[in-house]
């Protein structure tokens, strides 16, 4: 069947499908040619400067250590932080945020610590990995969240 031939209906639709792919061929390029790399995207963390307690984003360089160079002072005050995704409700009850709060834990900035890490925000201990909220809790703190939009 010739181009002649297909239908109006039929010839838009192939279009479409054409664009479609063309637009996605494009976008992929894209990400691959100029878009971060996943190694780029992974050395890009969250540190907290132990000075002035903000946090700030920073890329890792190859051979780099903590602490890293803090925005906030100038200094080699940034440590990587830990997030904890918990506070406290005005009854004291501990519920899940989806904004952490971010934590150095004292074993990052003196390793032959044996001081335990708390959360500023909600108190609870903070440990290396720390893990998200059970599932109700973070679906709770997402809707909460939703609502507030």
């Amino acid at each position: 069947m010739s181009s002649e031939e297909m239908s109006p209906g039929k010839r838009k639709a192939l279009t479409i499908t054409a664009s479609a792919i063309f637009a996605l061929s494009l976008g992929v390029a894209w990400y691959y040619l100029k878009g971060d790399s996943p190694a780029d995207a992974a050395a890009v963390r969250v540190f907290v400067c132990v000075e002035t307690g903000k946090e700030f984003e920073h890329k890792i360089v190859e051979n780099e250590e903590e602490p890293v160079k803090s925005p906030y002072t100038g200094k080699l005050t940034g440590y990587s932080g830990e997030p904890c995704y918990w506070t406290k409700d005005e009854a004291g009850k501990y519920k899940a945020k989806t904004k952490p709060t971010w934590v150095v834990l004292k074993k990052r900035i003196n390793p032959e610590s044996r001081e335990r890490t708390y959360c500023p925000d909600c108190g609870k201990e903070v440990v290396g990995h720390n893990p998200l909220p059970p599932k109700k809790f973070w679906d709770a703190a997402v809707e909460e969240e939703k609502a507030k939009r």
